[in-house]
Parts: C-alpha cells; sequence; structure tokens
C-alpha cells in the first residue's frame, strides 16, 4: 500500500463524524459517507465529505483492521486509474440511490 496520507479519528459521541489528523497534527472533521471492500483490490475504501454545504466526496484506501470502526484508521492515496474508475462507480451507484 502506498505511503499513509492521514489518520481517521471516530467521534464515538457523534454517529458518521471523523477527523482527518495530518502528520503535523492539523484536524478537520468530516462526514462519512459509505465505507467498502473491493476483493479484486485486496482494499477498503472510505467517501467522505466536509461539513461545508456543496462539499466534494473525497475518497481514500484504508487498512481494514480489526476496531479500525471504533477508533482510527491509516487513510492512503487510491494508487491506480483503474481503482480510481471502480471507486467513482460505487460512488455513481450510491449518488444515484442504486443497490451495490
Amino acid at each position: 500500500m502506498a505511503e499513509k496520507l492521514l489518520t481517521l479519528v471516530r467521534d464515538k459521541n457523534k454517529d458518521g463524524l471523523v477527523t482527518l489528523v495530518s502528520d503535523q497534527g492539523e484536524k478537520q472533521d468530516f462526514q462519512e459517507v459509505f465505507t467498502f471492500a473491493s476483493d479484486q483490490h485486496g482494499k477498503s475504501y472510505i467517501l467522505l465529505t466536509a461539513l461545508e454545504e456543496d462539499a466534494e466526496i473525497l475518497a481514500f484506501a484504508f487498512a481494514d483492521t480489526e476496531g479500525w470502526q471504533e477508533q482510527e484508521a491509516d487513510l492512503f492515496e487510491i494508487e491506480s486509474e483503474e481503482e480510481w474508475q471502480m471507486v467513482e462507480d460505487v460512488m455513481t451507484t450510491i449518488l444515484n440511490g442504486e443497490n451495490l
């Protein structure tokens, strides 16, 4: 997997709210949109949106380790065009309200 970009930290008191923390300690809150795994790529992915109105959806790969839902996870860059296409297909399906 690529070099770690950010650390995701869950707010246990607010459902779906996460904080991204950089290596420099900078923090920004986001809303979790969706998580999914890809057997083809052997990775898990998370879609996030900033709390501002009309914010873009961001996508990251992450290490799906036990307990990440309750604690924190390292986020990684999506590495290939093939991965990006798969993530974009999932985003389109979610945004159109279709079942996966």
